[in-house]
């Protein structure tokens, strides 16, 4: 979605999930990491083939699946349709009402550190905020997995995304802290 506005295919989209089947078969199909057939998803939903089927296709032409065929074992006259088979569409969709745009506030204030010659001071501010976060959640099934989500998302703006016992590289710095 675009910062600058509300998408409406995006909130769509989304809207979409609020049917409790589609959510069903939602869930289904993100949760396997992989293709999953009309079947699979039909018996694990506890629904119909034709139901799976068709909240499927409404789930990929609002963008939040993927479809295709599987290739078939069997070549020839006798072996029938391939069979179409969802996977998790790779974008990532968020709604924010009123839209933020957190990235560009985030390479402003990467910058507003990097002028200043402030990267040892805002790694210590940062590890001081993470340790309070941590401190609140000790003990759910996310402590622990700041690294990894720091990691993962550092990449996808651009930056390393290493997170090393001493230091987490960030995007749009001029060098990265990890020395890599």
């Amino acid at each position: 979605m675009s910062s600058d506005d509300v998408s409406g295919g995006d909130i769509e989209a989304l809207a979409l999930l609020h049917d409790p089947v589609r959510r069903s078969l939602y869930d289904v199909v993100a949760s396997r990491g992989g293709e999953v057939g009309r079947g699979e998803a039909a018996e694990a939903a506890g629904v119909s083939r034709t139901l799976a089927g068709h909240h499927l296709d409404k789930l990929v032409e609002a963008g939040l699946l993927e479809s295709g065929f599987r290739p078939q074992e069997k070549k020839g006259p006798g072996s029938g349709r391939p069979a179409k088979v969802y996977r998790r569409a790779r974008g990532e969709r968020s709604v924010s009402l009123p839209p933020r745009d957190y990235v560009t506030l985030a390479s402003v204030l990467a910058d507003v550190v990097e002028v200043l010659g402030a990267e040892e001071r805002a790694e210590e501010v940062a590890r001081g905020a993470g340790a309070r976060i941590g401190g609140r959640h000790r003990g759910n099934r996310w402590s622990g997995c700041w690294a990894s989500a720091v990691t993962s998302r550092t990449r996808r703006a651009g930056g390393c995304g290493c997170a090393t016992a001493r230091s987490t590289c960030w995007p749009r710095s001029s060098r990265c802290w990890c020395a890599r």
